[in-house]
């Protein structure tokens, strides 16, 4: 993920319904717009999830969520995000391997929504470790270095 440029922007849409949108500079393939309601597994086929996962994600606090992704690729992941006035951290553990790694997205406007990927810690590790083939996947297609 090394040299490439991310961009989320997240948006409540209802109650207890939010838009998700990520983007990456050098690969457009990896671009993804999706709607999730909470505590509603979501069913997607998207590269950024290796093609087929569940998506599930609940409110754990005010400006807090635990999120899971099911995935018949790479296994299970769950993660949490946090959002403050800074910002957006993420962090992540696979559950099948025990890897984790963090995510710090940084606040571009100053108001609800959108982010941009500042940097990551130990996600190359989390990577080799979760599974080879997710290392391979993304190795190929140009985001490790």
């Amino acid at each position: 993920m090394k040299g490439t440029h991310w961009k989320s922007r997240v948006e409540k849409v209802g109650e207890g319904t939010y838009v998700g949108c990520i983007t990456c500079e050098e690969c457009s393939a990896m671009n993804s717009v999706e709607t999730f309601k909470e505590g509603t597994p979501k069913e997607i086929d998207h590269p950024l999830w290796g093609g087929k996962a569940t998506i599930t994600f609940s409110r754990t606090g005010d400006n807090s969520f635990k999120c899971c992704a099911k995935t018949e690729k790479f296994g299970s992941t769950e993660w949490t995000e946090k959002y403050t006035e800074d910002g957006l951290e993420m962090c992540f553990a696979h559950k099948e391997s025990g890897a984790s790694y963090k995510e710090f997205w940084c606040r571009k406007v100053k108001m609800l929504g959108w982010f941009e990927l500042d940097r990551m810690e130990g996600a190359e590790e989390f990577m080799k470790a979760a599974s080879e083939c997710f290392f391979q996947f993304h190795f190929v297609i140009g985001y490790l270095e």
